[in-house]
């Protein structure tokens, strides 16, 4: 499975491990599991999970810019513009899709561990909240999904509205439709990201004003016909006509 085939099977098979959860007398049905209790001090209780998540993003960044550099990221970008090209040119595409694949899933199933113990409790809506991953969709694209920085600029940009939706906003379903909403309108209007887009633009920008710098100033013009007059006669001087007796 490719691309969007990949995307909605993926969709498929996070609503079919939902219902698993709620069916399943290993994880609680619809009471859910509970971890642990956390003897902490209630003052500084969120303190180690702030610096946690900070260490996991910090390294997740730094796992990203390694990879970027690494053969194995040439081998990704290009099973990503042209798998059957890259199979040709000797990648195994199938074990290094799967190994990109696990390591997404490692570094999301150590935030989901680390989210339950923050929030004491995994009932399947929230273990398997389809806001959650439209979510994380939705910071990729926005920023510039291909790229280093752009995801943690999307992020950047999206997290202040979900704060203030968790909040502010009582319908979930309402979050949801403006996730939704947000997500059509940059597929449609910046489908690479505000990143990449912008430094497409910025980069246009700049060779536009190179070229206007570089272009040489026009010459001030005589009056109307004398340029035309002066060459006509000057061509004329030099060629000469048949039978004249002048070279």
């Amino acid at each position: 499975m490719r691309r969007h085939t990949f995307v909605v099977v993926t969709i498929a098979v996070f609503f079919i491990f939902q219902l698993m959860a709620y069916n399943f007398s290993w994880t609680g049905g619809s009471t859910g599991i509970f971890p642990p209790f956390l003897n902490w001090d209630p003052n500084t209780f969120d303190m180690p999970f702030y610096y946690t998540a900070l260490v996991i993003a910090v390294g997740a960044a730094v796992l990203a810019w390694a990879i970027w550099g690494s053969r194995f990221g040439l081998q990704l970008r290009a099973i990503r513009d042209d798998e059957d090209r890259a199979r040709g040119l000797g990648v195994k595409a199938m074990r290094v899709k799967l190994a990109a694949f696990v390591i997404s899933g490692f570094i999301i199933g150590m935030l989901g561990g680390l989210y339950f113990y923050f929030q004491s409790e995994a009932l399947p809506e929230y273990a398997f909240n389809p806001f959650f991953d439209l979510t994380i969709a939705l910071m990729a694209f926005l920023g510039g999904f291909g790229t280093l920085s752009g995801p943690i600029f999307g992020a950047l940009l999206l997290e202040p509205y979900l704060g203030y939706a968790q909040f502010q906003i009582s319908n979930a379903y309402v979050s949801e439709v403006v996730l939704g909403a947000v997500f059509l309108v940059v597929i449609i209007l910046l489908p690479r990201g505000i990143l990449p887009t912008a430094g497409e633009r910025l980069t246009a920008w700049r060779a536009a004003r190179a070229r206007r710098s570089a272009a040489p100033a026009a010459a001030p013009a005589g009056p109307a016909g004398a340029p035309v007059a002066g060459a006509a006669k000057a061509g004329t001087a030099g060629t000469g006509t048949p039978g004249s007796g002048r070279a």
